[in-house]
């Protein structure tokens, strides 16, 4: 499996730590910047992508231009603001999650 991480390196720590436990074998790569992470998934065509704490419908919007995998959004448990969780849902995320 690949995956890609985009954004906060806190949240990119925790999803980082969680993908190696659960698939030992699996390709992470993580960006901090989200043009980085745009280029990044265009390069290795990853299995899946976790927006870590960024939710940019522009974002998602050149993620999906090219791809299909599924793109996730990570987020701290205390933040709550379901106008974000929509609009990255509304721009083609296929979920949500809050760590």
């Amino acid at each position: 499996m690949k995956a890609v991480l985009i954004g906060d390196p806190k949240i990119q720590k925790k999803a980082y730590t969680s993908l190696r436990l659960r698939w030992p074998d699996a390709t992470v790569q993580v960006a901090h910047k989200t043009s980085e992470g745009v280029e990044l998934v265009r390069k290795i065509f990853p299995d899946i992508v976790l927006l870590c704490g960024t939710f940019l419908p522009e974002t998602i919007q050149a993620l999906r231009r090219r791809n299909t995998m599924p793109v996730l959004g990570l987020n701290h448990q205390h933040k709550d603001d379901e106008g974000e969780v929509v609009t990255a849902l509304d721009a083609g995320a296929d979920g949500y999650v809050r760590l």
